[in-house]
């Protein structure tokens, strides 16, 4: 492969990384913002605002999955790029809630396959050792973006409540990029139309392995998305009262400790098993949330935040290479997308779960209830059947 065709192999991937991007983690620190606006109550902005984008996944990640091995991945990422720039840009006109929730569902249809699909161009695009580099910088690129998006999002947020949204519009050239150099390559199938494809496939995902790794992305994303991701925002708002300026620059600290482990994990991987570490990820994360009711101040949740970074990017990438170390060559959107579908579920159930305890009980109950959860999955993952047999990282390859 030419240094030139690399090059732009490499900015297909990351563009496509980056408006994935622009569906959540510019958005949360907007929320307190758009709840005084429209006068929207804690117990609902999580699902109106969250749960309302991820909804669209549960149908469309396992049908672009279908759609991107039989007519090619290129025929599903583009149209899903402009659909989600544009119903996002519109959200910054929207004169109620209720177009804003249509809205943010609209876009979540787009943003279906994105956040999966990138993940499964990097084997189609590049082999050997291109493989981990592009892997690698598609990792620090969401590291990054967890961190800067959001404070660029409180700046933002801090001028115009619909500033964030107008970001969606950065797609749109993005889009036309991608569709001008990315080859539309299809995987190769046996004879036999979608009922061969279907059959195919389930027998593969639904090995044992597979699922465990699957409920890991969902454990980890049903924990820290609910409770960290959705509902920080809104309890730094309402118990130290800071602007929307010092919340993103508080959930911004999870890039710090995120792309730290992006950087060291293939050492940590060299002396440690891919169990020992995943459950140390969850362990991390429990130590995260439990550190937020007890915080004595806005900055004291920087340590939640630098733990849910460190736990992103400890179980993230590991369950994702075990889980393509399982797949076959021609189900690689399969797979990617059945562990995206796992996280859509969770996107869709957390935030809603999140407020029906507020509805009921305090922060406090929702942290510590985290913290319990966290807990469990750590359990969960050092008896897992996926993770046993003592591999390392290295090992799967």
């Amino acid at each position: 492969m030419s240094n030139l065709l690399s090059l732009r192999n490499t900015q297909i991937v990351l563009s496509v990384t980056f408006v994935s991007l622009l569906g959540i983690p510019i958005i949360g620190p907007a929320m307190p913002a758009v709840q005084k606006e429209f006068g929207i109550a804690n117990a609902d902005i999580g699902w109106m605002m969250m749960s309302s984008f991820a909804l669209p996944a549960l149908v469309f990640v396992p049908l672009t999955a279908f759609l991107a091995d039989t007519f090619g991945k290129k025929m599903v990422i583009v149209p899903s790029i402009f659909v989600f720039s544009i119903a996002g840009t519109a959200i910054s006109f929207a004169p109620n809630a209720e177009t804003i929730v249509v809205l943010r569902f609209l876009q979540g249809v787009g943003a279906s396959c994105l956040s999966t699909l990138n993940v499964a161009l990097v084997p189609d695009l590049f082999t050997g050792r291109d493989r981990v580099a592009v892997t690698g910088y598609t990792s620090a690129l969401q590291n990054i973006g967890a961190g800067l998006l959001p404070l660029v999002g409180g700046i933002l947020a801090g001028l115009v409540w619909y500033y964030p949204f107008l970001s969606a519009a950065l797609g749109i050239p993005l889009g036309f990029f991608v569709w001008i150099y990315l080859d539309n390559n299809t995987s190769k199938r046996s004879a036999g139309g979608s009922r061969s494809y279907f059959g195919h496939a389930w027998s593969h995902i639904r090995q044992r392995e597979v699922l465990e790794l699957c409920f890991m992305t969902f454990g980890f994303i049903f924990t820290g998305f609910g409770a960290f991701i959705s509902y920080i925002p809104t309890f730094m708002n309402d118990r130290f009262g800071v602007p929307a300026l010092i919340i993103g620059f508080v959930i911004s600290a999870r890039a710090l400790s995120g792309t730290i482990m992006a950087t060291f994990i293939a050492k940590l991987t060299d002396r440690f098993t891919t169990r020992q570490l995943i459950t140390c990820g969850f362990l991390i994360l429990a130590v995260g949330m439990t550190v937020v009711p007890l915080a004595w101040g806005p900055f004291g949740i920087l340590i939640s935040g630098l733990c849910y970074g460190g736990a992103f990017g400890i179980i993230r990438p590991l369950v994702q290479v075990h889980l393509l170390n399982i797949a076959p060559d021609n189900l690689r959107s399969t797979f990617s997308s059945m562990n995206g579908l796992a996280l859509r579920i969770a996107h869709v159930l957390a935030p809603a779960g999140a407020g029906v305890l507020l509805a009921f009980y305090d922060f406090d109950v929702l942290y510590f209830t985290a913290a319990g959860l966290a807990v469990f999955m750590a359990l969960f993952s050092f008896s897992a059947s996926a993770l046993k047999g003592g591999k390392k990282a290295g090992e799967l390859e």
